[in-house]
């Protein structure tokens, strides 16, 4: 409310009047109001994340950008065969002894691109040799 009246809006009820008001007993129910409003988005959040962290516990897709090496296709995550193809190069260069800059620069020599952004860097390349799955 205080919000609107900043803005200089009048906020107006079919049902209550003087919503606005700043009776005692009418800021206490809107203050409950919002703390039971605020517990509920505090609920929602929390259920969203517990189905998420099970799905992806099952291996299963709970959306966001896939990780190097997959792709979404519908509600599954399915293996890009040409990041694949990144990774296993990668793997191998680094188990040659090479490092993440080196293998950086042999990836961008052969052609593979990142994710995300235009080259590979360092950083990059540490994530893809770090992920298990």
């Amino acid at each position: 409310m205080a919000r609107m009246r900043n803005a200089a809006v009048e906020v107006l009820s079919v049902t209550e009047p003087d919503i606005d008001s700043d009776d005692a007993t009418r800021v206490l129910v809107r203050q409950v109001l919002g703390a039971i409003a605020q517990y509920e988005r505090a609920l929602i959040r929390s259920r969203m994340a517990a189905g998420r962290a099970a799905k992806m516990a099952i291996g299963g897709y709970a959306g966001g950008r896939p990780t190097f090496g997959w792709r979404a296709e519908g509600k599954e995550l399915v293996p890009d065969e040409r990041e694949q193809e990144t990774i296993a190069l990668a793997r191998l260069l680094a188990h040659e002894g090479l490092s993440s800059r080196q293998v950086a620069a042999r990836l961008e020599e052969a052609g593979h691109r990142p994710k995300v952004g235009r080259r590979w860097s360092s950083v990059q390349v540490g994530r893809v040799l770090r992920e298990r799955r």
